[in-house]
């Protein structure tokens, strides 16, 4: 019985081209381009540009209850509805943070509100607070933080 060698054939079709590769690259820039734009514009891009405003509000006046109890003493969280501008003690004195284009409705009590529209929600050593509502909204979706007078709980509703 002889010894022959065997051959081993390889399947020459067994990876891909360099032109295949660059075919696949074009079609996958195109679809991007075409579809990102689309998605950047789209109500859902929105919506969560909204819900983001609303936890960074409830954020702030969390902070600004936080203070107050920390301090001892009494701290205002401050709100401009008419230019959307507020202002909470992390921020430099006169230094006012401007909200994106959204619409405010804001509630308090009325002792707390100023002659040039603005307001505030005061919030005292114990936790407790004077109460206040903002609503946020636009493009039919809103967003409202609810303040409890009697705690200082600060509170996020959708719709």
């Amino acid at each position: 019985m002889a010894w022959g060698r065997r051959k081993i054939f390889r399947n020459p079709a067994c990876g891909f081209t360099l032109l295949e590769l660059l075919l696949v690259l074009v079609l996958v820039s195109i679809l991007v381009l075409v579809v990102s734009p689309a998605l950047t514009k789209s109500k859902g891009f929105h919506r969560t540009d909204l819900k983001k405003t609303a936890r960074e509000l409830v954020s702030a006046l969390r902070y600004t209850r936080s203070t107050a109890i920390r301090k001892a003493k009494a701290v205002e969280f401050k709100l401009n509805p008419l230019q959307s501008k507020l202002w909470y003690p992390a921020m430099q004195v006169g230094q006012w943070q401007v909200l994106p284009q959204t619409q405010v409705l804001f509630t308090t009590a009325g002792s707390s509100v100023r002659a040039d529209g603005s307001g505030a929600i005061r919030f005292f050593a114990d936790g407790s607070s004077s109460g206040g509502e903002i609503q946020l909204s636009r493009e039919g979706r809103s967003y409202t933080i609810v303040v409890s007078w009697l705690t200082g709980k600060v509170s996020l509703q959708e719709g």
